[in-house]
């Protein structure tokens, strides 16, 4: 799982930045308001706008987002339930607290635990997609409308409407369905405030931990460690029992569906609830527990639920490392046929070895005769030996 501890030390090395950055007095403590509040009215918007606009919506209205959105709700009307019955905080402070334990880090960590794990990042735009344009919107106008005055309809209709990246994720679902390309004038300033969205809010994290210390005594310690049990657990079992018994998925897209869940909670949690003030030190907590504790629930994952023989990672990763498709075939006697079925039976993994990022799927190789997608391994040919070496029947010699 190089994929899961690379994205992990990434994200941990620019947060130690803005740690020091504080720790040496570098910067101060109204830093970390500005950053926030830059990110939230600016950059973040920008990037979210960048992300929606150039994601095929349909595509990803398949099997992935109707199972990412109710394991989500079941995970958050979990945590409010516990609220209510348990810890009795104020609704906005349930709000945060139910965000960061169902909302994942799928742009930062998980493109590249997707790539290691299952050799496609095909599962990780739906989920994007449904954390930014259903799930951030619903907790940003609660946290909006929780703002102690009283509620009204028009308040409550137009709330959503005065929200930065609401705007912006709605500006680019509209893009992205219309087909409309911004010209690049407009697109290049948008793109370069989208790139210092991630590193600003990670300064700004790491600004926040030199502050104080993480899971103190009455900073809400209780709900912290509720919702990084329910992200970091019961939200993988929950997607597992609905995507297996309810849509029906086996093999590498269950598992690739399960790791998107095991993902430690998003910065981003502690990018809604900073402007507004409520729950940020459980936001904080959550996303710090969360992060250090994915690297293990990730492995496990991958080792319950990966069902790919180990033979066929073992001689893909060698044509990869050797950039040779056909470098298994000749130092292993391994038909590259029954290698390319043995792939196939895995439903959502279509590996392309020689590709590097694994995206491009089996579609760049012209097919064998008589195969396709989806039949059994071909049979590895018995090896007869004779006097001068070993020969495959079948084979010119």
């Amino acid at each position: 799982m190089g994929g899961a501890v690379s994205g992990i030390l990434i994200v941990a090395a620019v947060i130690a930045v803005g740690y020091f950055a504080a720790r040496l007095r570098i910067l101060g403590p109204e830093v970390q308001g500005a950053l926030t509040r830059t990110a939230f009215y600016v950059t973040n918007p920008a990037l979210l706008f960048t992300v929606v606009a150039g994601s095929d919506i349909r595509a990803a209205l398949g099997t992935d987002a109707p199972l990412a959105l109710p394991s989500a709700a079941a995970v958050g009307l979990l945590y409010c339930l516990l609220s209510f019955l348990f810890f009795r905080r104020p609704v906005a402070e349930t709000a945060v607290g139910a965000m960061a334990s169902s909302y994942a880090n799928a742009n930062n960590i998980g493109i590249p635990v997707s790539l290691y794990a299952v050799g496609t990042a095909q599962h990780v735009a739906p989920v994007l997609l449904v954390q930014i344009l259903v799930m951030a919107p619903f907790h940003l106008t609660v946290l909006g409308l929780a703002g102690g005055a009283r509620i009204s309809w028009q308040k409550l209709l137009l709330q959503p409407f005065a929200n930065p990246m609401i705007i912006a994720s709605g500006l680019g679902a509209a893009v992205a369905l219309t087909g409309w390309h911004a010209p690049e004038l407009l697109q290049r300033p948008i793109d370069m405030l989208a790139g210092g969205a991630v590193p600003m809010v990670l300064i700004a994290f790491g600004l926040s931990l030199a502050g104080k210390a993480p899971l103190q005594k009455g900073d809400g310690r209780t709900e912290t460690l509720v919702a990084t049990a329910l992200k970091i657990a019961v939200m993988p079992l929950i997607v597992w029992a609905l995507g297996r018994f309810v849509f029906g998925l086996e093999g590498q897209h269950l598992l690739a569906s399960v790791i998107m869940a095991a993902l430690p909670t998003a910065q981003n949690v502690f990018l809604f609830a900073s402007p507004y003030g409520r729950g940020v030190t459980v936001a904080r907590d959550v996303i710090l527990c969360t992060t250090v504790l994915s690297a293990g629930a990730l492995v496990a994952v991958a080792w319950l639920l990966g069902k790919m023989p180990r033979k066929y990672v073992i001689y893909t990763l060698i044509a990869r490392r050797r950039g040779d498709r056909h470098a298994g075939r000749r130092r292993h006697g391994l038909s590259w046929l029954a290698l390319r079925a043995g792939f196939s039976r895995l439903p959502g993994f279509a590996p392309h070895p020689s590709s590097g990022s694994g995206t491009a799927g089996w579609s760049r190789w012209p097919a064998p005769s008589g195969f396709s997608p989806g039949t059994r391994p071909v049979p590895l040919p018995k090896v007869v030996s004779s006097g001068r070496g070993s020969r495959q029947p079948g084979r010119d010699q």
